[in-house]
């Protein structure tokens, strides 16, 4: 009987998840917002999400996501780090494939910063991304902090996976972005 006390779940769920997915779709979602900053003439760096990691450290932790991106938007830095607080606070509906929007989110929940997330749980524990959207929603009535941790988890991936991209175009084995003929995906 106390073996089984010994056991957390949440540990359990996570030695079992499926990172490889996860990390696979974090790339095709990091490379599709670097094409469209491309397409804006805008070059997403290693410096910029450093730089969007510090914006989000000097602003008020209670602030939740779309409050602290526009907030994080008026804090000078880069074009990249400003165009990226801008992206992140873009409409990504729950329960639809991935698909960059232009129109401001409604909710927290429903940002890109939220959806890459959301999205990235789905597919590392075999789970529903509308799912574990209304999760969060239910953790923030709980703790209003927690939508914070959520943005910078989203922040800390995409500095990760492009720190990834940008290893594997300096070694030739991928292209970094280029914009559009036409300015579109």
């Amino acid at each position: 009987m106390r073996e089984n006390a010994d056991k957390d779940p949440m540990k359990e769920r996570y030695e079992h998840a499926d990172q490889g997915k996860a990390t696979m779709l974090a790339m095709i979602i990091v490379a599709t917002i670097r094409k469209r900053l491309a397409d804006q003439g805008v070059e997403l760096t290693l410096a910029d999400m450093d730089d969007l990691l510090h914006r989000e450290d000097v602003v008020d932790r209670s602030l939740s996501i779309l409050p602290a991106l526009d907030a994080m938007g008026h804090v000078p830095g880069g074009a990249g780090a400003t165009a990226m607080t801008r992206m992140l606070a873009t409409s990504d509906p729950a329960g639809t494939p991935f698909e960059l929007h232009d129109e401001p989110a409604d909710s927290d929940a429903d940002t890109l910063a939220a959806g890459i997330v959301a999205r990235m749980k789905a597919a590392a524990f075999h789970s529903d991304e509308a799912l574990e959207r209304e999760m969060m929603r239910v953790e923030q009535e709980q703790d209003p902090t927690y939508m914070r941790d959520v943005l910078y988890d989203a922040i800390g991936t995409i500095r990760v996976v492009l720190g990834i991209q940008k290893g594997m175009e300096q070694q030739g084995r991928m292209q970094a972005p280029k914009p559009s003929d036409d300015g579109k995906d």
